[in-house]
């Protein structure tokens, strides 16, 4: 996981203690803190009872099939949808991001829920992400994930990233993402010398960022082109 917050593992510790207790209390079993979790979303203004609940729904997605059921059901991503475009940048907004988008993630794995994921919305909740945080290497990754997984669910969602303004943010994106790669990949040569390199600790992974980033780039790169060269279905596309 990125960092986090003291307040955001606080709030994970909960949710872990949550699932003790489930074992013990049929009302705290995952479909039913799935439910409740959907019902504080659509309830609270208060960040910390949001990060709570989306903390709860992503951990709920990743163990149970029938939570993400539960979770298209409930047509939880329209729910999560309204709630990213309240976000902005700040950093206890970001990290919120991060588990909206993982949970997410989570459900659209399941090729029978991507009608659920994939709504009116999706394409341009996801565009605005890609574009408004694109120095931020975990939403960007899974914002563009997401997108391609979105349009890859069928033609009228590649008809709305071929958009004429769509498309040419995307490609400004890009043109962008790979600017600062190259810079982060120079000053990265030039800032370590041979000594420097034998004296690093092996278990720093100073190059997640950039390997993360460069992932994103190449499915963006993938989605802009299969986009705008193709005039059939973009599920239909060879990948």
């Amino acid at each position: 996981r990125q960092r986090r917050t003291e307040k955001i593992i606080v709030l994970a510790k909960r949710v872990k203690r949550a699932n003790a207790n489930a074992l013990m209390n049929p009302n705290m079993r995952l479909g039913a803190r799935t439910l409740s979790a959907l019902t504080v979303l659509q309830s609270s203004s208060r960040l910390s009872e949001m990060m709570a609940a989306v903390l709860t729904l992503e951990q709920c997605t990743e163990l149970s099939l029938n939570c993400c059921f539960a979770f298209a059901d409930a047509r939880a991503p329209e729910i999560l949808y309204s709630l990213i475009r309240t976000c902005n940048r700040s950093l206890p907004h970001v990290e919120l991001l991060y588990h909206i988008l993982r949970t997410l993630a989570n459900v659209a794995q399941h090729s029978i829920l991507m009608e659920s994921i994939a709504t009116d919305d999706a394409v341009d909740v996801f565009i605005d992400l890609i574009q408004m945080f694109r120095d931020k290497e975990h939403v960007f990754c899974l914002s563009v994930h997401l997108l391609d997984h979105v349009v890859l669910s069928g033609n009228a969602f590649g008809d709305r990233c071929r958009a004429k303004e769509n498309l040419k943010r995307l490609k400004g994106v890009y043109s962008l993402g790979l600017r600062k790669m190259s810079l982060l990949s120079e000053n990265k040569r030039r800032a370590i010398l041979p000594s420097q390199m034998i004296k690093r600790d092996p278990k720093i992974r100073s190059d997640d960022r950039l390997l993360d980033m460069k992932k994103g780039m190449k499915t963006l790169h993938r989605i802009i082109v299969d986009v705008q060269e193709s005039t059939a279905p973009y599920y239909l596309t060879g990948r």
